[in-house]
């Protein structure tokens, strides 16, 4: 039996640089490429937000608040899997720099991430994520359909506003 070479999926917008926004500036939902629930969106540049992407300028945020929307989601439907193949799930993180006196946001510490391909845990939770872009990666698995859902699920470990970042998401082969 020949062996076939996996596909390697592409996610779309997975730097979250389109569309464009203005320095310091930051969007609720909307991110092309993407979908999610509650407290979610992009950012682009410093302030409360951060220090930029981790490449580019653009990041993703998503939100676990006790006193607001509760807990956010960011998820994209991704094809091109080959069945039997094994993949993992490679992101960069960190945790939101700073608060929002406007908005109420206090300092932020970050909170652990979960995350899902269909709604089954492949990650997490994470530790609380620091203050510089680290990469996570999931734990490996082998493809049983052409498509999948990936969610980026944020826990409400403690009261307040947690936001982390998320920016650089691939979908790798797993080597092991």
């Amino acid at each position: 039996m020949p062996v076939v070479d996996p596909s390697i999926p592409t996610l779309a917008n997975a730097g979250f640089e389109d569309p464009g926004l203005a320095v310091n500036d930051w969007q609720q939902g909307l991110v092309n490429g993407w979908s999610g629930s509650n407290a979610w969106g992009f950012a682009n540049g410093s302030g409360p937000w951060g220090s930029g992407g981790h490449s580019g300028t653009q990041y993703a945020y998503v939100q676990a608040s006790s006193g607001g929307p509760g807990v956010g989601r960011i998820n994209q439907t991704v094809d091109g899997f080959t069945p039997g193949a094994k993949y993992q799930i490679s992101f960069w993180m960190r945790h939101r720099t700073g608060g929002d006196i406007v908005f109420g946001v206090d300092p932020n510490v970050g909170t652990p991430m979960r995350v899902y391909l269909n709604d089954v845990l492949i990650l997490g939770p994470t530790a609380v994520p620091g203050e510089r872009w680290s990469q996570y990666t999931t734990r490996a698995f082998v493809a049983t359909q052409t498509s999948y859902t990936i969610s980026f699920v944020p826990d409400l470990a403690r009261p307040g506003n947690r936001t982390d970042l998320i920016d650089d998401v691939t979908v790798e082969r797993a080597v092991r």
